[in-house]
């Protein structure tokens, strides 16, 4: 399979923290040329973090994207000049009040490789406790939620998860946990 080849390039739209580019492509396979829309923003950081005593902490949040409540893992944009493992103990810190005592970085992936070129870098966090209260964005309504190990199972079965990152991130904590893979 070969790479697209690019004709042009312009910025379509820049809203800060994340841009749009308008880019003119050939596809090798037919010679189709087509205007594709990617956005490129700052890679992110999530955190799957298990408590002393092997709860998982999640958090619920409303998307204003999909305009519903979603339980997802904690974590987000990581700051420029930050590393994505600095970036995943200041959004645990933030959005739980929580430490871990042991972390395992599980490898990066694309969040959505149609359109985006950032990364998304999975960390597991183990032996998490409360240190302090949360300290949200001002853009954010955060609200903590242990789930047991016996009930993440219900939990994934009864569709109460449904973003892709989380689903990838529960997946390889779940294969480290286990010593299988490569994390």
């Amino acid at each position: 399979m070969r790479a697209f080849s690019m004709l042009a390039r312009r910025l379509a739209i820049d809203f800060g923290f994340f841009k749009v580019w308008e880019e003119r492509l050939v596809n090798p396979r037919n010679g189709h040329e087509g205007d594709y829309y990617t956005i490129d923003c700052p890679d992110w950081a999530v955190v799957v973090p298990y408590t002393t005593d092997g709860d998982l902490v999640m958090v619920k949040q409303w998307r204003f994207g999909a305009r519903v409540v979603t339980i997802e893992l904690p974590g987000g944009l990581i700051d420029e000049g930050e590393a994505p493992e600095e970036a995943a103990e200041r959004e645990l810190l933030e959005e739980t009040g929580c430490r871990a005592e042991r972390w395992t970085a599980l490898g990066w992936i694309h969040p959505n490789p149609a359109n985006q070129r950032n990364r998304c870098h999975v960390f597991l966090a183990e032996g998490c406790a409360w240190v302090g209260g949360q300290a949200l964005d001002t853009g954010e309504d955060i609200e903590i939620v242990r789930v047991t190990e016996g009930s993440l199972a219900s939990l994934l079965d009864e569709g109460g998860v449904t973003h892709a990152v989380v689903l990838a991130a529960l997946h390889l904590a779940d294969r480290a946990r286990r010593g299988v893979g490569h994390a």
